[in-house]
C-alpha cells in the first residue's frame, strides 16, 4: 500500500511544480510597445529610453512628413538590442545595424541614395573585427582593409599622416 501513495505523491508534485513554473514565468514577460519617435511619454536618460516611466521595451518608429517610415530600431530594457533600419524619404534603404546591448554586433551596411553600397562593416562588441569595405558612389572603393586585433591592414580610406609642403 505504501508504494502505490508514493506515485501519486510524486505525481502530485511535479503537477504543483509545473503549475507555479508556469505562474512565474508568464509574470517574467516583459510587455512590448511600438511608439512613435514623437511620443510625448517617450524620454530618453542617460542613453536609456523610457516609455510611461519604464525602461523601454519594443521598438520606436520614426516618419517623414508623408508618413512614410525612416526608421525602426529595437530595444530591450530601453537599450538597442536588435535590428535597426533606416530608409531615405521615397523608401529606398539607407541603413542596417544589428545591435547587442547598445553596441554594433555583426554586420552594419550602408547605401548612397542612388542605392549603390556606400559601406559594408563587421563589428563585435562594437569594436570593428574582420573585412570592412566602404566605396565612393561610383563604385570605387574608399576603403578596404582586415581589422586583426586592434590592427587595420589594407586601405584604411585615410592618410596617416601629411605633407606641410604641399599646398
Amino acid at each position: 500500500m505504501v508504494f502505490m501513495v508514493r506515485p501519486v505523491q510524486l505525481r502530485n508534485s511535479l503537477f504543483l511544480s509545473l503549475i507555479l513554473l508556469c505562474t512565474f514565468a508568464c509574470e517574467t514577460e516583459k510587455k512590448r510597445h511600438d511608439v512613435d519617435s514623437d511620443h510625448d511619454k517617450l524620454l530618453k536618460l542617460k542613453g536609456t529610453y523610457y516609455y510611461f516611466d519604464e525602461a523601454l521595451n519594443g521598438r520606436i518608429i520614426s516618419y517623414f512628413e508623408n508618413g512614410d517610415t525612416a526608421a525602426t530600431a529595437e530595444y530591450i530594457d530601453g537599450v538597442k538590442n536588435g535590428v535597426t533600419r533606416k530608409w531615405y524619404n521615397g523608401g529606398r534603404l539607407k541603413f542596417v545595424g544589428h545591435y547587442e546591448d547598445g553596441n554594433y554586433e555583426g554586420t552594419v551596411a550602408e547605401w548612397y541614395p542612388s542605392g549603390q553600397p556606400y559601406s559594408l562593416f563587421n563589428y563585435k562588441a562594437g569594436k570593428e573585427v574582420g573585412r570592412q569595405q566602404a566605396w565612393l558612389e561610383n563604385g570605387k572603393f574608399k576603403a578596404n582593409y582586415e581589422v586583426i586585433g586592434d590592427r587595420k591592414y589594407g586601405l584604411t580610406g585615410i592618410k596617416n599622416c601629411s605633407n606641410d609642403w604641399e599646398e
